[in-house]
């Protein structure tokens, strides 16, 4: 018998395994991986980097309010208050640091009387703050207590409803400004303060806005 019949012979490249056949393919492909890889750790870090250096100089330019004490004078909060101005402009207008910046510039104007300024900056943060950020209704709330110490009731009541409208049944300002809106219309237009006096009924069951509103009417 010819033995050479079963020898083992290399064969053609049809007979070498996919990775002999393909191997320039596959390190073309490696090399490629580790290259998108490194490029993608390099952008996540720059951008981690720019997060950082940006809340680290949204906290000096907040450092001055921090640092105001309860009994600040008059003339140490319009300081303040010149600085937060002087550096609002290196943040673009609907950033969280602008927002914040305005939303503490509307505190100060409080602490020295001025209800002019004061809503202009909650204004300012009602229209640049994003529906997910915490100081939206809380802006919103002031603005329309603002608005009603200044005698502006269709204002008042404009932003008393965002506060719901923005929160719902999640913001814990949500009963109070609708409280707020039954108390502006109940005497005016007792059908629109029924209107707002039933939402309360029916979202807002253990309120203790609701509770008074469902006790004086007993």
């Amino acid at each position: 018998m010819d033995g050479s019949k079963f020898a083992v012979t290399s064969g053609g490249d049809s007979e070498k395994g996919f990775f002999s056949r393909n191997i320039k393919l596959i390190a073309l492909i490696i090399v490629a991986v580790v290259l998108v890889v490194g490029v993608v750790l390099v952008v996540l870090n720059v951008s981690g980097s720019k997060r950082k250096a940006a809340a680290d100089k949204a906290y000096q330019v907040y450092e001055g309010y921090y640092s105001l004490e309860a009994g600040a004078s008059d003339d140490d909060i319009r300081k303040v208050i010149s600085d937060l101005t002087r550096n609002e402009a290196s943040f673009s207008e609907k950033s969280p640091a602008a927002v914040r910046l305005n939303f503490y510039k509307a505190d100060l104007y409080d602490r020295i009387g001025d209800a002019t300024n004061r809503i202009s900056c909650l204004e300012k943060v009602a229209a640049s703050a994003s529906s997910d950020n915490y100081l939206l209704p809380i802006s919103l709330y002031d603005l329309a207590v603002a608005y009603e110490s200044d005698g502006n009731v269709t204002k008042a009541a404009e932003n008393y409803y965002k506060v719901y409208e923005v929160g719902g049944k999640d913001s814990e300002l949500s009963d109070i400004s609708l409280f707020a809106l039954y108390r502006i219309y109940h005497q005016s237009e007792p059908a629109k303060a029924e209107g707002y006096k039933k939402i309360l009924e029916d979202e807002f069951k253990d309120s203790e806005y609701t509770r008074f509103l469902l006790n004086i009417g007993k």
